[in-house]
């Protein structure tokens, strides 16, 4: 496994070897600010492209921890798993192979088949763990093809980046420079072997099909075209880059600030932008906040609300499991909460002791200088707005209804359905911890409620209403 096999079979200079790796992974470390090279990871499927990857590495002296991912999908899988372990054993390479299982819902089983692969693969990256995969510039090829075919802006035809977080380490695709054909004679002249996934000739599956069908006519047509495009889809990334930096530019000026739940910005700063530009910095936002980014639809029905809405307008722009909603002069972007906080059964409650339910938790905090619920009007039973409370906040002089209230209240309207009511009997106590009513304050004020709400399936943080 040394570096003096640099020639194809036919004698001509072969543009992949184990220095040219080397160098590669050098340089990348240099990019990411990295004194010495990271821990490395490898993701081997036993397909050519991850084998040859492995051995290139074992030649040039680097030693990866080797993941195969057993996704249970195919009759030979325990035969695939078992050829890279017999692999990883003979180049004296630590192996480990996990069982991942594929749930479709709703998506198509390559989508499926990539998320359960990397959600296994992030389990293992550490600060300074990098996983390498063999992605190569026929592959960047079928990405950008298939990308366009699905109406995808500069972002998405910049194709696969050489390096990208996952987990709390990185991915890095260290052959993205390099084709199908470079790799295949590299492993013709190392004699290498491996797995051929019976999938592959299935052309139900897009990128099977462009591989089959459409890549070899266009390599027909125009030779060397993925180089081209690899170079078409650096300009992307290019462009992408700074029209993120603009959109950076763009958030700081309309007031980007986090809230209790997503987070909001100026809108009448919003609407002085462009659509594109608003497009973009939406984007942007979402990227930022971990979000499935709008598609084009849902951003000029945005739009198109917002040019004719009335100032008492609601509008509610939803995608994916997130949402656009404007209020006090600010346009919010959350996640979807729940229709209902809990059912409408009453949870019984001794006002001292914490309360845990489905989305929300109570329990109380000492010394406060605001009215605080009383422990000794209890025991207290925890419902939901059915409509037609009333509550006289305690120092107040008259009773209001709880729409009335809520409405007066800095508290944005789809967080208000699910503000729990605390009842005495059939009396409402306290509006969470927004209001105590007359009559059930603690007169000393040494016990305080703060309620405690975590909409966790929706992935939302902890917040405190």
């Amino acid at each position: 496994m040394g570096f003096n096999d640099s020639l194809k079979p036919n004698g001509l200079p072969m543009s992949f070897h184990p220095p040219y790796l080397r160098d590669t992974l050098q340089r990348l470390s240099e990019q990411r600010g990295l004194k010495d090279l990271p821990e490395f990871y490898l993701g081997l499927s036993g397909g050519l492209d991850s084998i040859v990857l492995l051995h290139a590495l074992v030649a040039a002296g680097i030693t990866p921890k080797v993941l195969h991912i057993h996704h249970k999908l195919s009759s030979l899988a325990d035969q695939w798993a078992e050829f890279c372990e017999r692999t990883c054993l003979e180049w004296n390479v630590p192996f480990s192979c996990e069982r991942v299982a594929v749930e479709s819902q709703g998506k198509g089983l390559e989508d499926a088949a990539r998320q359960a692969r990397y959600a296994a693969f992030e389990n293992h990256m550490t600060p300074n763990a990098v996983l390498l995969t063999a992605h190569h510039q026929d592959d960047q090829a079928e990405t950008i093809l298939l990308r366009l075919m699905r109406g995808a802006g500069p972002k998405g035809l910049a194709g696969m980046s050489e390096c990208r977080p996952l987990g709390q380490g990185e991915l890095w695709r260290p052959l993205l420079n390099q084709t199908r054909e470079a790799l295949t004679a590299y492993a013709q002249q190392h004699q290498l072997q491996w797995v051929e996934d019976d999938s592959n000739q299935n052309q139900h599956f897009d990128r099977n099909f462009l591989r089959q069908q459409v890549m070899p006519l266009l390599a027909q047509r125009w030779p060397g075209f993925t180089e081209r495009w690899q170079h078409s889809a650096s300009l992307c990334g290019e462009l992408d880059t700074l029209a993120i930096d603009r959109a950076k530019q763009d958030l700081n000026e309309a007031d980007w600030r986090t809230e209790r739940l997503g987070a909001s910005l100026n809108l009448s700063t919003f609407l002085t932008f462009k659509p594109a530009r608003r497009g973009q910095l939406l984007r942007t936002a979402c990227d930022q906040l971990g979000y499935t980014p709008p598609g084009s639809t849902h951003l000029n029905q945005l739009n198109q609300q917002l040019a004719q809405a009335r100032p008492d307008a609601k509008i509610d722009v939803r995608w994916s499991d997130y949402s656009l909603r404007p209020y006090n002069q600010r346009l919010y972007l959350l996640p979807q909460l729940p229709p209902e906080a809990e059912p409408t059964e009453p949870r019984h409650w001794d006002g001292i002791s914490p309360l845990t339910f489905k989305h929300c938790r109570l329990h109380t905090l000492e010394s406060s200088n605001t009215p605080r619920l009383s422990p000794n009007s209890g025991p207290y039973q925890i419902r939901f707005r059915q409509g037609g409370e009333r509550c006289k906040p305690a120092g107040r002089q008259h009773s209001q209804t709880l729409k009335k209230l809520l409405q007066s209240h800095p508290l944005e309207p789809w967080l208000r359905p699910h503000v729990p009511l605390i009842y005495a009997g059939e009396t409402l106590a306290a509006v969470g911890d927004l209001w105590i009513c007359e009559g059930f304050q603690a007169p000393d004020q040494t016990l305080g409620l703060q309620v405690v709400c975590d909409y966790s399936l929706v992935g939302m943080k902890t917040i405190i209403i």
